[in-house]
């Protein structure tokens, strides 16, 4: 996978575009998949939690974070 870094006022610029793009069809593309990213992340989370939930429920140890993309916080309930 490769790595893409941007400057501060490109992301800027990105930012703005996601939501003022001059072509009302663009925009609405761009915030469905706005949308979908924003889902997807959401099950995820939800997705990891409960096997994290049912590693500790079963008193089996957590093993330590990897990713080869993206690593998202997963709150655990107090042992």
């Amino acid at each position: 996978m490769r790595h893409f870094e941007f400057p501060p006022d490109v992301l800027t610029a990105i930012e703005h575009d996601r939501f003022h793009h001059a072509d009302p069809h663009v925009q609405r593309r761009m915030e469905a998949l706005w949308l979908t990213v924003d889902e997807n992340l959401r099950e995820m989370h939800a997705a990891i939690k409960l096997h994290l939930d049912g590693l500790l429920g079963d008193h089996l140890p957590i093993p330590k974070p990897s990713s080869i993309a993206r690593q998202i916080d997963v709150e655990l309930p107090a042992a």
